[in-house]
């Protein structure tokens, strides 16, 4: 077989994304936040572009900014107290901190501050409380550490114990137990023997809901397993994440749905969250100017109008996919909590002319503000199931009807997820049985055979 190298003309079609394609596309998946951080970087590499903050960050920030002076003068008037009292030991709560960004760590060094301690001790236990994870535990080797002489094993054991007195409780504890164990001390149940033997022996059985055969084990009801399940419930297994509170990410309406007076319903785009783009005047000017700055400027200039074009592309096309929607479910604005239709992405794909990659990015992260609610718009989306009297029900009704069936249940004998589907093929609706055990855990519902256990009510209304 010969091999020869030859050159040849082959002509084919193909897609090819431009710069200025792809920034439309970019814009288009950008949140309404993320498009401001977007536009604020843009500004720094781009002198004539100015990028105002849309009015609805503006008053969130500021209303941000009054509630953090008043928690800051809260904290002071705290402080002060405390100069006046000198015999109390601590008196700033877990919350009080936590609220102010203190690190679990600066919280934990102002506790052993007011400690009586000996040199030896502070220092060992400054070094405890820097190797602490972000969940609280002690993520330390207390043999190694006294092979390398750091201290005696009777300081490192004196020491552990001063640590798991400082709270929030159960931090420096080395396992799951023994974080359950801490703050159980510092309950007023730390006498009771049987909660102490649950933590320190039995948490397998307790994630398992295997109350009955506790019960059998410590001879006692099962309504007393129950109530000490909810007090070890009640515990914080990673007592560290109390100071990992992360700033609330607000959500803002990218479209707004409104009914007239004479019932007819109008969309409209959210001006108010858009950032406002404007030309900075002193680059204006030299743009206009035959001066060594024109090339760049003028190349800026151009991209600062497809920054705009792309903003107005990215409004449009959300709001031509928003008004699609409000058609194809017309049935869930004429009433709160209606009916789901199914739809994909592909139907409004179709009926507007864009690829469905194009409405995936437009209803990523957006939002729609309804009457009854802000909705993200992928929730309109719903999957159809067929059923057998020839129409398709949603993924929304199926899960709707599972809970009704499970809200009208014998508490003492609930429906298995077989006797649930046995229900729904008698309203015509075939599924699985895995299907239902999926929804009934979206929902937040257990297995029947926890809600037999429990005989309480575990119904979580699906999310808006």
């Amino acid at each position: 077989m010969k091999i020869e190298l030859s050159l040849e003309q082959i002509q084919r079609q193909k897609i090819a994304i431009t710069p200025k394609l792809k920034q439309t596309l970019s814009l288009l998946q950008y949140p309404v936040q993320d498009l401001l951080s977007f536009l604020e970087k843009e500004a720094e590499q781009n002198p004539l572009l100015e990028v105002e903050e849309p009015d609805v960050f503006k008053e969130k920030r500021i209303q941000t900014e009054i509630d953090s002076v008043d928690e800051e003068e809260s904290f002071l008037r705290d402080s002060d107290a405390y100069e006046e009292s000198y015999d109390q030991p601590f008196i700033h709560s877990v919350e009080t901190y936590a609220s102010n960004e203190v690190t679990l760590q600066q919280y934990l060094l102002e506790q052993i501050k007011f400690m009586q301690l000996n040199e030896s001790e502070r220092k060992v236990l400054a070094f405890m409380v820097g190797n602490l994870d972000e969940q609280g535990y002690l993520d330390l080797d207390g043999e190694q550490v006294l092979r390398e002489g750091w201290c005696s094993p009777e300081t490192w054991e004196r020491c552990l114990a001063l640590l798991h007195q400082l709270e929030p409780y159960g931090v420096g504890a080395r396992n799951l137990s023994e974080c359950l164990l801490i703050q159980l001390k510092h309950s007023r149940y730390a006498e009771d023997e049987i909660c102490h033997h649950l933590i320190k022996h039995h948490l397998q059985a307790i994630a398992q809901h295997r109350y009955e055969e506790l019960a059998k084990r410590f001879q006692v009801d099962v309504d007393e397993i129950l109530s000490r399940v909810r007090l070890i419930q009640s515990f914080h297994p990673k007592p560290g994440y109390l100071f990992n509170v992360q700033k609330p990410r607000y959500v803002v309406p990218d479209v707004i749905v409104t009914r007239q007076s004479d019932g007819t319903w109008v969309i409209k785009a959210n001006e108010a969250a858009l950032p406002r783009i404007g030309l900075n005047p002193t680059y204006a000017a030299l743009l206009r100017e035959n001066g060594p700055a024109q090339p760049f400027l003028r190349q800026k200039h151009r991209e600062l109008l497809w920054i705009i074009r792309g903003i107005r592309k990215r409004v449009k096309t959300i709001l031509k996919v928003a008004e699609v929607i409000m058609q194809r479910q017309a049935l869930f604005f004429e009433q709160k909590e209606g009916t789901l239709l199914p739809l994909t992405m592909r139907d409004v794909a179709q009926e507007l002319g864009l690829h469905e990659s194009t409405i995936s990015r437009a209803v990523n992260g957006k939002y729609m503000q309804t009457p009854w609610g802000v909705y993200e718009l992928r929730y309109f989306f719903q999957r159809g199931l067929e059923g057998n009297f020839g129409g398709t029900v949603t993924e929304f009704t199926v899960k709707r009807l599972i809970q009704q069936i499970i809200e009208a249940e014998d508490g003492h004998n609930p429906y298995s997820d077989q006797a649930i589907v046995r229900q729904l093929a008698e309203r015509g609706i075939p599924i699985a049985r895995r299907t239902v055990a999926k929804y009934r855990n979206e929902l937040g519902i257990p297995s029947s055979a926890v809600r037999k256990k429990t005989k309480a009510s575990f119904i979580n209304r699906p999310k808006a």
